[in-house]
């Protein structure tokens, strides 16, 4: 009875020294953040209430711009680091603008300029290539299936 008692204690001991340096190294470390900030502006004025989003590493921070179109937002290291590309979206009543940047230091300032991202020949162009696209595997198909059937 007393070996089995031993060996459980020591099985939980071992179990422990090796769970418990994972479970430290896996809690998030207090201060260890990467803030990204910037102003959006349109010709020049800042611009209040804009929509921005920050995306670095497929991990996102959502916010709006302040009176002075300032932004902010923090991400933990491990989240995004120094070296990291970081995408900054913003957008406000169908204006809208994109900057990146690869961080360099835990603060990062990242300015976007917004425009008019109005585009109607888009709609047309995207359309065109469409049909075109699908006349081609049209095409295709039809020539596959009457060669076979000769």
């Amino acid at each position: 009875m007393r070996k089995k008692i031993t060996a459980i204690v020591a099985a939980l001991s071992l179990l422990a020294a090796f769970a418990v340096p994972s479970i430290a190294s896996a809690a998030p470390t207090t201060g260890a953040k990467t803030s990204v900030s910037g102003v959006i502006d349109n010709n020049g004025k800042p611009v209040k209430g804009a929509h921005v989003t920050v995306v670095c590493n497929n991990y996102s921070r959502s916010t709006k711009t302040n009176n002075a179109g300032q932004y902010s937002v923090t991400f933990a290291k491990g989240q995004c680091a120094v070296g990291d590309t970081v995408t900054v979206v913003a957008s406000k009543g169908g204006k809208g603008g994109v900057s990146s940047g690869k961080v360099t230091a835990d603060t990062m300032k990242l300015n976007v300029v917004i425009v008019n991202v109005a585009l109607p020949e888009l709609g047309l162009v995207t359309g065109a290539g469409a049909v075109l696209t699908a006349g081609a595997g049209f095409l295709v198909v039809r020539r596959k299936f009457a060669t076979e059937n000769v």
